[in-house]
């Protein structure tokens, strides 16, 4: 160590806590024994000033705390930054480990106190705690943001975070260059199952599984469609949780289209309060595992505004009435359509020879009736056919 030039000296921090050698699994330098120390009792003989100033960079870079050695580094950061220097940037991280407390042993925990309730924004806190450039995506940052994600899904299990905090996490989760894209790509799994799995176990704050929804959806796309392989890895109860919700907006929507149907068509008004009735009772029983909307022409214009999906979230239908719409469903393996004016109930079962495709972008009238195993017009007590029809098919009771 002592015969390290100056420059060898302040630039050994960014090699200390990186693997050294080419075999997997290799430790870096500050694992090796006794290295740490003799480096650190060299930079301590030496007093010098930018070297100790890179070390506490990297420290907050790289934040090595798996290291056998992470608690002697952390302290003897702590204790020369006491002694005081002349040093700007000594200074300068003086004041930000006090305020931030980035060098307390529960650094990353005070952090995501700060990002979690600040009145700031949570790039300004990080900017505050000279948490800037590489540091804003760094090791600490990283360490702050898992104990975030963790306690924001305590807090939603328990229908106690605020929607500000949910806010600020989901901010932080952006990168800054790129909104669409996300500040730390290794945390995506973490993320949606955090805030999503709080949901397959309890009832949080209805509004914020909307903004949770469409956060994700943004973020990460349509589960269904182009999404998917986004989606890989998800714990299966979280992807469900936002299958769940994206079938209760299709049929939300289908059962709009239904009551602006009725408004000027005296069959479609003669039906849509008993079949939304009817598919309402099983959506809330859960019965009704995808759906997926397919419209016409003129329906496709006018339930722009109305629907709370967006165009991609639908399919395009033709071969009917421009103002006519279809809903696709599965209810175990029988598949369903229904529409919004006077067509018949149709089902399909697994052994069908032809039977439609659930996520297609287009259909035409045939694909949505043809080969169908089952019939049933909306006549007489139709809804008692279709539910023992159901139940014989899925044993799923609604």
């Amino acid at each position: 160590m002592e015969e390290l030039s100056s420059a060898d000296l302040r630039k050994a921090p960014w090699v200390l806590f990186q693997p050294f050698g080419d075999q997997p699994g290799a430790a870096p330098l500050a694992a090796r024994r006794g290295f740490l120390a003799s480096y650190l009792t060299e930079l301590q003989s030496r007093g010098q000033a930018s070297a100790l100033a890179t070390l506490i960079y990297c420290f907050v870079l790289f934040y090595p705390h798996a290291l056998a050695g992470f608690n002697q580094l952390r302290e003897f950061i702590v204790s020369h930054l006491k002694l005081g220097a002349t040093s700007l940037r000594i200074q300068r991280w003086q004041v930000c480990g006090d305020k931030c407390g980035l060098f307390a042993a529960d650094a990353p925990l005070r952090l995501a106190g700060q990002l979690a309730y600040s009145d700031q924004s949570p790039e300004a806190v990080l900017d505050d705690c000279c948490l800037r450039g590489l540091l804003a995506t760094g090791g600490l940052v990283l360490a702050a943001y898992r104990e975030l994600v963790v306690a924001v899904r305590q807090q939603l299990g328990q229908n106690s975070v605020p929607s500000a905090t949910v806010e600020r996490l989901l901010s932080l989760s952006r990168a800054n260059d790129d909104p669409q894209s996300l500040r730390f790509k290794t945390e995506r799994v973490a993320l949606i199952d955090g805030l999503l799995l709080p949901f397959a176990e309890g009832q949080p704050n209805p509004a914020l599984a909307e903004r949770i929804k469409d956060s994700l959806l943004d973020l990460f796309g349509d589960p269904r469609l182009t999404g998917r392989q986004r989606w890989n890895g998800v714990d299966p109860r979280a992807r469900q949780v936002m299958l769940g919700w994206l079938v209760t907006e299709t049929l939300e929507d289908f059962f709009r289209l239904l009551e602006y149907a009725a408004q000027s068509d005296p069959i479609a008004r003669r039906h849509w309060q008993a079949r939304k009735i009817f598919w309402t009772r099983h959506l809330n029983a859960g019965a009704i595992a995808d759906a997926w909307v397919a419209l016409g022409p003129l329906a496709r214009f006018e339930a722009r505004g109305m629907l709370a999906g967006s165009d991609a979230s639908y399919a395009t239908l033709s071969g009917v009435q421009n103002n006519h719409s279809a809903i696709i469903m599965r209810i175990g393996e029988l598949l369903i359509t229904e529409w919004s004016h006077s067509g018949s109930f149709r089902a399909w079962t697994p052994n069908a020879k032809k039977s439609p495709k659930l996520y297609k972008a287009d259909y035409s009238r045939p694909e949505l009736v043809d080969g169908a195993e089952y019939v049933i017009e909306h006549r007489g007590n139709w809804q008692a056919r279709v539910k023992h029809l159901i139940y014989d098919q899925t044993g799923i009771s609604a």
